[in-house]
């Protein structure tokens, strides 16, 4: 039906959620699709993105590490804006991107996802990391200077006071 409109060949339609699957985490779900796995927990941060415009993209996977901070500076990409915009994350498409990180606030957690592993923490204790001791060191320093960046330009950029 959609396909027979006049804006759809130009149109890119883009499908993502605010959170992954919680079939571990939550006991009513577990009940109504029992043959779920339980997955790790950090597994639960996994979030889908589809870009879908087949008339102007070919269909591929991409398995770039990404989060919803990069979805705003991919869209710009995608449209070929050249703007200069200050966000916490940068196109999927950009491969001059060296070393990716996912940064995530969730309730009374913060986290970090590289890939090199992840680290969970809860404002006073590490709650969960992939790493050995020395590794998890360097993410908790860098979740932190993340966490600062991030409050830091979200001061700046609020839109009314």
């Amino acid at each position: 039906m959609l396909k027979k409109e006049p804006w759809f060949d130009r149109t890119i339609f883009i499908f993502t959620s605010d959170h992954g699957s919680g079939n571990a985490l939550n006991p009513i779900a577990r009940k109504y699709r029992p043959d779920d796995i339980a997955l790790p927990s950090i597994e639960h941060f996994r979030i889908p993105l589809i870009i879908y415009a087949p008339k102007i993209f070919k269909a591929k996977e991409i398995k770039t590490l990404g989060s919803h901070n990069d979805i705003f500076p991919t869209i710009v990409d995608i449209l070929g804006f050249k703007a200069n915009i200050t966000t916490m994350g940068s196109s999927l498409f950009d491969k001059d991107i060296g070393k990716r990180f996912v940064y995530f606030y969730a309730g009374n957690l913060i986290g970090l996802i590289t890939d090199e592993g992840y680290i969970k923490y809860n404002f006073k204790n590490i709650v969960e990391t992939s790493s050995n001791d020395t590794q998890t060191k360097k993410m908790k320093k860098l979740l932190f200077c993340v966490d600062t960046a991030e409050a830091q330009l979200f001061q700046k950029n609020r839109w009314t006071k």
